[in-house]
């Protein structure tokens, strides 16, 4: 490696340290899948749910709750909320 390489990579890696450079963006990977969810019938209820626009006012109650536990209960989407703060 010669000296220019040596120097473009310094610069390199102090970019990556300064606001608004790429090295300071976190990305977080959140799956919210009714695999998660612990309760077994609940489970099967919401895999055998039709996929369809034409969902009753209850079963698209229930499958926004069941999303909102599921975020609730994931370790990196917590994490994600966390670093918001």
């Amino acid at each position: 490696m010669d000296r220019r390489d040596s120097e473009r990579k310094v610069r390199r890696r102090a970019n990556i340290h300064r606001a608004g450079a790429c090295g300071d963006i976190r990305f977080y990977f959140v799956q919210v899948k009714f695999d998660e969810l612990r309760d077994e019938a609940e489970r099967l209820y919401f895999k055998t749910l039709p996929t369809t626009f034409n969902l009753s006012d209850e079963e698209v109650d229930k499958i926004k709750d069941a999303a909102h536990r599921i975020l609730a209960e994931s370790e990196e989407f917590q994490r994600f909320l966390g670093d918001l703060k």
